[in-house]
C-alpha cells in the first residue's frame, strides 16, 4: 500500500492533513486560501485516490500510517509549521490527539 504521502498532491496532503486535524471544508479552505467549493473536489478525490469511503475512514488512514510509521513524521512536522506560518493560526492547538501522536 503506498502511503498519503506519496499517493497525494501537496494540496491534497494538506487538506488532508487538516481534516485529520478536525478542521471542517470551510476552515481548511480558509487554511489553504482557496473556497469551499475547492475544498470538496480535492478531499472528494483524495478519497478516490485512497480508496476510503468518506472522511473519517481516511482520518483513521491517517492515523494508522503515523502509527505505524508510514508517514513521515518530519514532514507532518513542517507541513504543520508552514500552514501556521501562513495563517498565523495554532493549528497544533486545534488538533489535539493528532499532534500528540506525532509528538
Amino acid at each position: 500500500m503506498l502511503s498519503l504521502g506519496i499517493l497525494l498532491t501537496p494540496m491534497q496532503f494538506k487538506a488532508a492533513l487538516l481534516a485529520a486535524c478536525g478542521l471542517n471544508n470551510s476552515e481548511i479552505a480558509e487554511f489553504l486560501n482557496t473556497t469551499e467549493p475547492v475544498i470538496k473536489i480535492v478531499l472528494s478525490d483524495v478519497l478516490k485516490r485512497t480508496g476510503c469511503s468518506d472522511t473519517d475512514k481516511l482520518v483513521a488512514r491517517y492515523v494508522w500510517e503515523i502509527e505505524s510509521g508510514l508517514l513521515e513524521l518530519a514532514r507532518l512536522h513542517r507541513e504543520l509549521a508552514e500552514l501556521e506560518v501562513r495563517t498565523g493560526q495554532n493549528l497544533r492547538r486545534r488538533s489535539g490527539a493528532l499532534i500528540q501522536r506525532i509528538n
